[in-house]
């Protein structure tokens, strides 16, 4: 993994959520955050596997992955959890040393974006703050900073909605190696989302991700080339299901997260918050919903990439 930091040397006072007052080094700060950018970047561990990643490096000593606790627990809804998170977030005073770090590290920059995204270690959520410090590590090169720059463009979250800006950052990510860049690019190429539709580099991108073993592109991928070898165009395919059953318009419909305690059939854990929004019915019969692991093929619900609430798929 490339760094993105201008080495200095500093001596960082920390005192860990134990109480024990810890002297470390700019170098154990530097394998922190390689540590975390390894786990928060991988293109096969599952949320599950990262969970329990970061709870080891944690038990290790690195004060920067229970940044990543807190967030999970925040969305799985485990206020306990959460809080517990924070005060040893703010005990370990890592805002503060990441601000000192920040000057010149990218991960630290994309680490201070999530927390004002997120409202991490007692810091309340500040979107414009959140951008600023995501933007500042994706000019430098840091290539989850560029496809979580990408990603929220592309899904209006924390800020307006833009596409074109989105197939930008994508593509800065994509280039640079990022997988789940490459994915969503595939899937942009395949559907003409924001991109004139291209089914050769829509496969192409693919391929890329794909070959890290990003397991949403191989099956993308894998459905794409069946399409091929029968001869079926894969935009006119039904398998991926495209568009919602006609059925279900009448009885489905969506709840944005600000209405999220008037839905009854909200989903419980980390998609409820990470979406905001999720399929109810109305009328006693069941309706599925799109998460942010859900692809094309296995959403009956999906429509356009990035699209809030109705015809919703996700982008990684």
């Amino acid at each position: 993994m490339k760094r993105y930091v201008i080495m200095t040397f500093v001596t960082l006072s920390l005192l860990m959520a134990a109480g024990t007052v810890l002297a470390a080094t700019q170098a154990d700060l530097d394998r922190w955050l390689d540590e975390w950018a390894k786990i928060r970047c991988s293109p096969t561990l599952s949320a599950e596997a990262k969970k329990a990643e970061y709870t080891k490096a944690t038990e290790k000593g690195n004060i920067v992955t229970p940044l990543q606790l807190e967030s999970m627990a925040k969305d799985d809804n485990k206020s306990a959890e959460a809080e517990k998170w924070a005060k040893a977030n703010k005990d370990n005073k890592i805002v503060t040393i990441l601000r000192e770090q920040a000057s010149t590290d990218a991960r630290a920059q994309t680490l201070l974006g999530e927390v004002y995204f997120d409202g991490l270690a007692g810091v309340g959520v500040d979107n414009a703050q959140g951008i600023e410090w995501l933007r500042k590590a994706a000019d430098q090169g840091f290539n989850f900073a560029q496809h979580f720059l990408g990603w929220r463009y592309g899904t209006g979250t924390g800020i307006a909605m833009d596409d074109a800006q989105a197939v930008i950052w994508y593509h800065k990510a994509a280039e640079n190696g990022y997988f789940a860049s490459q994915g969503n690019l595939g899937y942009r190429y395949e559907h003409g989302n924001g991109v004139p539709k291209d089914i050769n580099k829509a496969m192409a991108w693919y391929r890329k991700a794909a070959a890290q073993g990003h397991q949403p592109s191989i099956n993308d991928l894998q459905r794409m080339e069946a399409a091929a070898r029968s001869n079926t165009a894969s935009s006119g395919s039904t398998s991926g299901g495209s568009q919602r059953p006609a059925e279900q318009k009448s009885v489905c419909g969506y709840c944005q997260k600000s209405e999220y305690g008037k839905c009854s059939m909200a989903p419980s854990g980390s998609m409820a918050n990470k979406l905001g929004n999720h399929w109810h019915n109305s009328t006693g019969k069941t309706c599925r919903w799109c998460g942010t692991t859900d692809r094309l093929s296995n959403c009956p619900f999906s429509g356009v990439t990035g699209m809030v609430g109705s015809n919703y798929v996700h982008e990684w």
